[in-house]
């Protein structure tokens, strides 16, 4: 699949994590102080945790891809 097709594929999901981003202070936040201490892992465990739940009809998981990972 190319970079083109997945974006296609995806691009509802897209969306919706950057939606909920820009809405929620808390997780901008966050992703701004792991983006000051350096830890990009965290950042992307973090919209992670959100792709998973717009996927999953916008449910909140009890998943936890942090916790997963460490």
């Amino acid at each position: 699949m190319s970079p083109k097709e997945f974006l296609a594929k995806h691009e509802e999901v897209i969306k919706e994590v950057c939606k909920r981003i820009e809405d929620r202070e808390g997780i901008r936040v966050e992703i701004i102080q792991q983006m000051q201490a350096g830890n990009t892992k965290k950042i992307v465990l973090k919209i992670l945790n959100e792709v998973y739940s717009v996927s999953n009809n916008g449910e909140q998981s009890n998943w936890n891809f942090e916790g997963v990972m460490q």
